[in-house]
This record gives structure tokens, sequence and C-alpha cells, in this order.
């Protein structure tokens, strides 16, 4: 039998976490993009791991979309197991790449539920 469970992560979710890794990019791969002295002291620690500690960032940035990437197959596992259709597997792997465990952790407490 076929599943059909999906349960959308709460939208404010989306700022920080898309918001933060948009930003980890620019700050990371184009620096010079950043507004730093609006952002005050945040700004200005920012703008100095971005031009003291750039190998640092890019290896932080790419564990960061590597662990998103790990979540999110972990996700698809987890609805394969549940026989969640196709269509509802897709959205757990698009809604936990970008939002990671904020959505894994919701889909796991579904699967101890199930079982």
């Amino acid at each position: 039998m076929t599943d059909h469970f999906f349960q959308r992560a709460n939208s404010l979710w989306y700022i920080p976490i898309v918001g933060g890794l948009l930003q980890f990019a620019i700050v990371t791969f184009r620096p010079n993009l950043m507004p730093y002295e609006i952002l005050g002291p945040y700004g200005q620690f920012t703008k100095f791991l971005a031009y003291n500690h750039h190998c640092s960032l890019v290896w932080g940035f790419w564990i960061a979309i590597g662990l998103h990437f790990l979540e999110a197959a972990i996700a698809y596992r987890i609805c394969r197991k549940l026989r969640i259709d196709a269509f509802n597997t897709i959205r757990w792997f698009l809604q936990t790449l970008l939002l990671g465990y904020v959505s894994l952790g919701k889909l796991r407490k579904y699967a101890a539920k199930k079982r």
C-alpha cells in the first residue's frame, strides 16, 4: 500500500536557513558583493572571515552543502522504506535539501510512529 504523507515545514524556517546558505555562498565566493558596513559587528566579523580565512569558509560551505545532500538522501531512503509515493518522496527530498534537519526531523518522527 502506498502512503501519501507529506508535511510542510513552517515557512519561517526558509528565511534563516536558505538565507544563511545564500549569505555563506556570497561571503565565500563573492565577498566583494556583501554589504558588510550595514551589518554592524556581524558584518565586520564576516568580512574578517572572508578576507583572512577564505580556505576555511570554502571547506565549511561545501561541508554544509554536503550535509544537506546527505540529509536529503536519508529522507529519500526513509520515504522508500515507508512506501511513500514518488511525488511526495520528491517533495521530502527537495524540502530536506533546502532545510536539512528541520524537514528530516518531521519525517523521522512520522517514521517512528509508523513502526
